[in-house]
C-alpha cells in the first residue's frame, strides 16, 4: 500500500465529489499530510543510507584492528619510547610501570603542581623542561 498513492486518490475524490468551500477546507487538511509523508519517506531513505555508510565504515574498521592490536602489542612491549617529546622507560623500580626519564642522566623526572617545569629528580643533573606541568601531567596519564 503506497500512502502517496492513496493521499493522491482521496484527493482527486475530495475534488471530483464536493463544492467549494469545502473542497478547499479538505484540501488544506489533506495536502500538509502528504508533505509530512514526503518527508517521512525522505527521511527514512536518508536513515537507510546512513546506515549502509556506517555499516562499511565498521566493517573497514573491523578489518584493521588486528593490524592496529599487532601494534600496540609491539609498543607495549617496547622499554623505551619517546611520549610528547619526553623519553620514558619500563622502570624494574615502577612495577614495570613507564617513567619519563631525564634526557641527561636518565633518572626519573619530577612533576609538581606548583613547578613550573618538569625536572629530573637528581639534584647534581639540574635538567629541567621548557613546557607546563600541565603536559608532564598528560603525559603521566598516557604512559
Amino acid at each position: 500500500m503506497n500512502i502517496t498513492f492513496e493521499l493522491q486518490q482521496l484527493d482527486d475524490l475530495m475534488i471530483e465529489h464536493t463544492r467549494p468551500p469545502v473542497t478547499t477546507m479538505l484540501g488544506n487538511k489533506l495536502h500538509p499530510l502528504g508533505e509530512q509523508m514526503e518527508k517521512y519517506i525522505a527521511a527514512k531513505e536518508q536513515d537507510a543510507n546512513d546506515a549502509a555508510e556506517i555499516k562499511s565504515v565498521f566493517l573497514k574498521l573491523k578489518q584493521e584492528k588486528p593490524a592496529v592490536d599487532a601494534q600496540l602489542e609491539k609498543i607495549k612491549k617496547e622499554d623505551t619510547r619517546f611520549v610528547d617529546g619526553l623519553l620514558s622507560e619500563r622502570g624494574t623500580n615502577a612495577g614495570g610501570k613507564r617513567l619519563p626519564v631525564c634526557p641527561v642522566c636518565n633518572i626519573p623526572v619530577q612533576i609538581h603542581k606548583r613547578m613550573v617545569n618538569v625536572m629530573c629528580s637528581d639534584s647534581l643533573c639540574k635538567w629541567a623542561s621548557d613546557f607546563p606541568p600541565e603536559n608532564g601531567r598528560r603525559i603521566l596519564s598516557r604512559l
